[in-house]
């Protein structure tokens, strides 16, 4: 088993963004804990506040597999950067 930590964040379709990103997580990992939702300025540019939130989660899957699906999250239209 392997224990992931995540960081989610978003400052656009805030709640949307951050509902897809948790249901992908919950279709393809188990044991999944999630933080409390913070909200913070962005920072370097201007736009809107952030949500985030700290997502842990456990794996049976190898660390190369978990990083590749984060990755193909973020390709599928999830607003996700890595």
């Amino acid at each position: 088993m392997n224990s992931l930590h995540l960081n989610i964040g978003s400052n656009q379709d805030r709640r949307k963004n951050i509902r897809l990103a948790i249901d992908s997580l919950n279709s393809n990992f188990s044991n999944i804990t999630i933080s409390s939702l913070y909200e913070s300025p962005s920072e370097g540019f201007a736009g809107s506040n952030f949500y985030n939130l700290g997502v842990n989660v456990v794996s049976e899957h190898n660390i190369n597999n978990c990083l590749l699906y984060t990755s193909d999250a973020a390709d599928e239209g999830l607003g996700v950067d890595l």
